[in-house]
C-alpha cells in the first residue's frame, strides 16, 4: 500500500523487473537532487 502511494504521486518509479522477477524502483529524479541537497546541508552543519 505505501510503495502505491509512493508510485501515485510520483515520488518512485517502476523501471523494470529483474532477472529473478523483483520490481526494479528508482527515485524521482526532482526527489532524488533535493535529497542529496539536504544531505550535503546536513553533512557541512555536522562536520
Amino acid at each position: 500500500m505505501a510503495l502505491q502511494n509512493l508510485c501515485d504521486r510520483f515520488l518512485v518509479e517502476k523501471e523494470g523487473v529483474d532477472e529473478s522477477g523483483e520490481f526494479l524502483l528508482r527515485q524521482n529524479n526532482l526527489i532524488r537532487s533535493v535529497s542529496l541537497e539536504h544531505l550535503k546541508k546536513l553533512d557541512e552543519e555536522d562536520g
